[in-house]
């Protein structure tokens, strides 16, 4: 197995944002910085999880990735599919041990969403919507993940974030859909843009992110955050609402992968104005 290839199946990046996510969890929760170990355990956690079901989804999507992403690690035959089981395993086993180690809730989150990561991508994926329902759920519980490892408690700003985060990873996975539509039909993965073509789905995915829109300003209006967070989820705002416009004129495979990236982008700033809205609270 080459190394090089084994750190692509990983997608660091995504397992870095999972990791922080956690620990963003346990901050907003506490409002406050948590003690080193469960930073630590709590970023390394969630990032393992995530580098699990990376794998898993390289392990599953061979027939997909030979037509969507033929570079990808297995396919082009940098790892074996046996290797990267393996390493799936190996991981998942080292996440949820650190998981105990922050709280038996952590565990049972951790151990509950490897088992949707996996039927994600072993089955659900064909499902459309069903599969994109899992994969947003899997990326907006690490907020949740962390509150309950600092806390026994889910407190509202926990949930709104939660909520913010659940809609603008679904309109993500839908545009998504757009940017796979060739692969994912021959193949007869039922995503929106499959069943009900490029512009519904575009619409879809833009009144997902309208309402994460509506609902940011939930923590301001209520006295939760302060006023840097209103300032700083403006310009998480304006790079979704500039997406959407893009997405509804063009709901073309080009677009919809520049506005997937975009996205990306505008949900970093959102959990920032997160941060900075607990300054002096």
């Amino acid at each position: 197995m080459k190394i090089k290839g084994f750190i692509e199946l990983l997608r660091i990046p995504n397992d870095i944002m999972i990791g922080v996510a956690v620990i963003i969890g346990e901050y907003i929760s506490l409002l406050s910085v948590p003690h080193i170990s469960k930073l630590l355990f709590g970023f390394f956690s969630g990032f393992l999880f995530s580098a699990t079901i990376m794998i898993l989804n390289d392990y599953f999507d061979v027939p997909v990735d030979m037509i969507n992403n033929p570079n990808r690690p297995i396919v082009k035959g940098d790892v074996t599919k046996r290797e990267a089981l393996y390493s799936a395993l190996i991981l998942s086993i080292i996440g949820l041990s650190l998981s105990l180690f922050l709280s038996i809730y952590a565990f049972i989150i951790g151990i509950t969403f490897l088992m949707l990561g996996f039927l994600y991508n072993y089955k659900v994926k064909r499902l459309g919507l069903l599969g994109n329902i899992i994969v947003s759920l899997s990326v907006s519980v690490p907020y949740v993940y962390g509150a309950l490892a600092v806390d026994k408690s889910i407190t509202l700003l926990i949930v709104i974030l939660f909520i913010m985060s659940f809609l603008a990873n679904m309109s993500r996975e839908i545009i998504k859909g757009i940017v796979d539509i060739e692969g994912d039909r021959a193949l007869g993965i039922n995503t929106l843009a499959v069943t009900r073509g490029p512009k519904t789905a575009s619409l879809v995915a833009s009144i997902l992110i309208i309402l994460a829109v509506i609902i940011s300003y939930i923590p301001w209006i209520y006295n939760m955050l302060n006023i840097y967070y209103l300032i700083v989820v403006q310009f998480a705002n304006l790079i979704f609402l500039f997406g959407v416009v893009k997405i509804l004129n063009d709901p073309s495979k080009s677009i919809a992968y520049f506005v997937k990236k975009l996205f990306l982008y505008a949900m970093a700033v959102g959990l920032l104005s997160f941060i900075v809205g607990t300054i002096n609270i």
